[in-house]
């Protein structure tokens, strides 16, 4: 019987897309959400959103699904047709730092960061156990390189917040509107966060992008 059902569903939700009838596939996505990995959830209603023009919602979408772990070349696919048409500078196309590393590493989560530090040290124990060891400052300095994973993950990779433009938006010298408007954020732009006051982000990067946005008109990752 629920095979039945979910042949029914799936079936009426190809019928939705073919009429092209976003709305309704979106609506049957969010009452069926449990049906799907995270991802799959993710990706699914990403491209319903880019379908309907929402670039913003769409992108959010899609790298969500990434975070997830769906990384479908599809995935890979619609974020390009999205960054092909805001045509926007942002840290997804930045020479200066690899940011597609760090959002490769922040995947990670503590526990995997921890298991790993502490097989290094466990490793690391054994050779000290059989003298190979010997100096001190060795030892030392081979613990703090065994636990700068941890720390790494720890005290940088936790402070960066990745966040999608949901929609076209003023960012101002500071965190109230009463500031001067300074520029105006490209929906679908990827920018990387810094700091909070109230309900307003510091945008640290880009840097032609600095300013501060309300949480209202960003997705944060």
């Amino acid at each position: 019987m629920e095979k039945v059902k979910a042949n029914e569903w799936v079936q009426n939700l190809k019928k939705l897309y073919v009429e092209a009838d976003y709305n309704g596939v979106e609506n049957k996505l969010r009452q069926n959400k449990d049906a799907y990995s995270d991802g799959v959830y993710y990706y699914n209603v990403g491209t319903v959103h880019i379908k309907k023009g929402e670039v913003g919602l769409g992108r959010y979408g899609l790298e969500k699904a990434l975070i997830h772990g769906f990384q479908s070349p599809q995935v890979f696919h619609n974020l390009d047709l999205v960054r092909e048409k805001i045509q926007v500078e942002d840290i997804s196309s930045s020479g200066f730092f690899n940011y597609s590393g760090i959002e490769r590493l922040k995947m990670f989560s503590f526990d995997n960061y921890l298991s790993f530090t502490l097989l290094c040290l466990i490793f690391v124990v054994w050779l000290m156990r059989f003298k190979f060891l010997e100096p001190k400052i060795r030892r030392v300095f081979l613990i703090l390189l065994v636990c700068a994973p941890l720390l790494f993950q720890t005290f940088y990779l936790n402070k960066i917040s990745f966040a999608v433009v949901l929609r076209k938006s003023q960012v101002y010298e500071g965190p109230s509107k009463i500031y001067s408007k300074v520029f105006e954020l490209e929906e679908g732009s990827k920018i990387l966060l810094s700091q909070k006051s109230g309900k307003w982000y510091l945008i640290s990067s880009p840097s032609q992008m600095r300013g501060w946005v309300h949480e209202q008109v960003i997705g944060k990752l």
